[in-house]
């Protein structure tokens, strides 16, 4: 497994080629993207990093920002420990 975030552009017919610059450098050595999450306007990518597993895992949001053409570039917040999971469903991020 790895930290990083690979990114893909779905094109007409529903292939998939790879971003440039993908896979963009994830979080912390260690984590691991559990979740991603596009903003409703498509501006940024937010990614839940899982780090550990006993009793429970670390929990961090970051944020990228992503560029017109698809390519991610970290936004320079730091990582938010949330001390909570969030199932498939469960996040919402707006205005950050």
């Amino acid at each position: 497994m790895t930290n990083d975030v690979s990114g893909f552009e779905v094109l007409p017919g529903g292939a998939l080629r790879t971003l440039p610059g993908s896979p963009y450098v994830g979080g912390a050595a260690g984590t691991m993207p559990g979740q991603v999450l596009v903003s409703g306007d498509g501006r940024r990518l937010y990614a839940v990093d899982l780090f550990g597993a006993e009793p429970i895992p670390a929990v961090t949001l970051r944020s990228c920002r992503i560029a017109p053409d698809g390519v991610l570039t970290p936004d320079g917040s730091t990582p938010l420990g949330t001390g909570l999971l969030f199932s498939a469903a469960s996040l919402l991020v707006s205005g950050r």
